[in-house]
């Protein structure tokens, strides 16, 4: 198993080094790391020295079904105000074409990248929704429009399937969850291609569980949900997001109050940084510390696990020794 840490393409994460192709070797080595899953977007240039990308996670369109479906106006619903040069940022761009167009760029950035594999989170979400929970489309609908995306992608190589193998996660929001069975082994039924694996992120499935407020409650249902989990999905989980959330209080709170009163008049970026912090208050992203943990990994059996936290380099370091305590000290592999 490669153990990883998370980092993002983006400034502020590269700033947190006083010299990333340095300091960056040297923080793997001291923390028995093999290397790190890099956030990208567009664009496969980085700073980051070759040898420490292990894998990459692609960008995650967010709201975008609508698009895809073709449906008239879905673009000025969904980002009333924005710039047209940034629709590919957000949905993937402005036709279905055009979104498979930019899905087959960022598979072959992977691979110039030299990825072993390329997350891709499979959701829709709407920014008032992720308050109500007041969704426009159903995990199904979301997978069976995604699974078409994947295949008209895959189909573009001549051999119909993606260069690098494509690591699908779920989230908490409409489409992969984990939590229905028969939903998840449809979704597997749809794909077209061979080239692909699952991300369990034990964080964003704790937030789709929606009841947990502490480690203990946390380990007990991660370990309930392996045992009534089809062995089929789980071994098509090659890669753990390591993290703990604890957000139950929060998330039935939030849903009560609906979005914020003046949500409705700030313009759409407004709305999108109100989110993104009601975003941070759901998804915690904080070391997972028990002594369930072993038995956790053991049983899920991943290929990868990479620590995902988020903040400064001072307090994923401090995260990121809490969690490995509960692991041992393992021996690092040559990568």
């Amino acid at each position: 198993m490669k153990e990883l840490i998370n980092f993002s393409n983006y400034q502020f994460d590269i700033d947190q080094f006083s010299n990333v192709e340095n300091d960056l070797p040297i923080f793997l080595k001291k923390h028995h790391l093999h290397g790190i899953e890099l956030l990208i977007g567009y664009d496969q240039k980085t700073v980051y020295p070759q040898e420490t990308i292990y894998s990459v996670h692609l960008p995650f369109w967010v709201t975008w079904l609508d698009v895809f479906n073709q449906k008239p106006g879905a673009l000025e619903s969904y980002y009333e105000g924005m710039d047209k040069r940034y629709y590919k940022h957000m949905c993937g761009g402005t036709s279905p074409e055009e979104m498979c167009q930019n899905m087959y760029m960022l598979w072959n950035n992977a691979l110039k990248m030299q990825a072993h594999h390329a997350v891709l989170h499979a959701c829709h979400v709407e920014l008032e929704h992720s308050y109500t929970r007041q969704y426009t489309y159903s995990n199904m609908e979301v997978l069976r429009a995604f699974a078409s995306l994947l295949n008209k992608t895959a189909a573009m190589y001549p051999d119909g399937e993606p260069p690098v193998t494509i690591a699908l996660e779920n989230l908490w929001w409409p489409g992969l969850t984990f939590i229905d069975h028969q939903e998840t082994l449809s979704f597997m039924e749809m794909l077209e291609f061979k080239n692909w694996h699952f991300v369990l992120d034990t964080g964003h499935l704790m937030n789709a569980f929606g009841d947990i407020t502490n480690r203990q409650e946390a380990s007990d249902r991660l370990l309930e949900w392996i045992e009534t989990t089809p062995t089929v999905i789980l071994d098509r989980i090659k890669t753990l997001h390591l993290s703990y959330s604890g957000s139950a209080t929060y998330q039935k709170e939030s849903v009560v109050e609906g979005f914020p009163n003046d949500f409705q008049t700030l313009s759409f970026y407004e709305k999108y940084g109100k989110v993104s912090e009601h975003v941070f208050k759901i998804d915690h992203h904080q070391a997972f510390s028990s002594s369930f943990l072993q038995e956790i990994i053991d049983r899920i059996a991943p290929d990868t696990l990479v620590h995902e936290f988020l903040g400064s380099l001072e307090e994923k370091t401090a995260k990121l020794i809490k969690q490995k305590e509960c692991l041992g000290i393992p021996i690092l592999e040559e990568v």
